[in-house]
């Protein structure tokens, strides 16, 4: 093995194993031997992306596809980065249609599919969503994952039947991917299936907590502070109910909340209203769920909106 092979592989099997410093070090001697390689460019952004630097990330990407602009796997990291409506999914989708017109196998026309159609549905185009899955070709075929992703975004389009036809199939062919217990926990509850959506949200719990944290989760302590600052900047009527309410930051909703019927991906809950002081007794943060659905290039801008809407009304 040549050198720059052997810098490229330690740097990716070090990323692997959240050790992103190392993979860093490792990338860059990569990069010292080849400069203007843009796999060792798009090695770079995504080791920065595990360490929580977006910016460097994108920055990245941007000079692989600079360098070679067929290369699909920075045109898709990127676009995923951007996908969250407080990053840029407009150019999340510009990305994604870029990538359509190569020349890609079936499953990498299906990769760059589920990007976009998440960008769109982030932005409520869902006609051009619901158009967008009508071009995935022979979705019977793909793996279970891609299956709940697109029973995932047909649900949030209001086509439930075909959501559960998918997810029911993802789940035969992979029972393990938490993603297709939650969804399929999402379709009992909107079919009124109490007890089932209940099963099914405690076995998504099981899978969820056996799933590694980003590397660039934020440690209990610094969301405490972020989240007691964020409060503290918001409008006077927000701050006056949240006034006396006892803050929690957890990992993730405990086994009885679930069983009360909290959604396990529910990022802020807030519990239990005492009327007297106009006002909730406990405030919520499940800090792994928020990894899960927050923009990391706005993350406290994307909090402060999730709790706001909890909250409600600050007038």
């Amino acid at each position: 093995m040549d050198r720059f092979s052997a810098h490229m592989d330690r740097s990716l099997d070090l990323v692997t194993r959240g050790k992103v410093t190392l993979a860093l070090a490792a990338a860059h001697q990569a990069l010292e031997i080849s400069p203007e390689n843009p796999e060792v460019h798009n090695l770079i952004g995504y080791v920065h992306a595990m360490g929580g630097d977006f910016d460097n990330a994108l920055e990245n990407y941007k000079k692989a596809i600079d360098l070679d602009e067929w290369y699909l796997e920075p045109i898709l990291n990127a676009a995923e980065l951007l996908v969250h409506p407080d990053a840029d999914p407009d150019e999340a989708i510009r990305l994604c249609r870029r990538a359509a017109e190569m020349d890609l196998s079936a499953q990498e026309l299906a990769d760059v599919a589920l990007v976009e159609v998440d960008a769109l549905l982030g932005t409520g185009r869902e006609e051009i969503a619901r158009e967008r899955i009508s071009q995935i070709g022979e979705i019977d075929s793909l793996p279970a994952a891609y299956q709940t992703i697109l029973g995932r975004a047909l649900l949030d389009l209001g086509e439930i039947d075909e959501a559960k036809k998918l997810v029911n199939r993802s789940l035969n062919l992979d029972p393990n991917i938490s993603d297709t217990w939650y969804c399929s926990g999402l379709i009992a509850r909107e079919e009124g299936r109490r007890i089932d959506a209940v099963t099914a949200f405690l076995a998504t719990r099981e899978r969820d907590l056996k799933l590694p944290r980003v590397p660039w989760a934020i440690a209990a302590g610094d969301l405490d502070k972020i989240v007691s600052d964020l409060i503290g900047d918001m409008k006077q009527g927000f701050r006056e109910t949240l006034n006396g309410t006892r803050v929690v930051v957890a990992d993730y909703p405990g086994k009885d909340q679930i069983l009360q019927e909290i959604d396990p991906r529910e990022v802020v809950y807030a519990q239990s209203v005492n009327p007297d002081r106009k006002a909730f007794d406990t405030l919520w943060i499940f800090s792994q769920n928020l990894e899960r659905v927050i923009s990391p290039l706005n993350m406290e801008d994307g909090l402060r909106k999730l709790i706001e809407n909890e909250i409600g009304d600050s007038e």
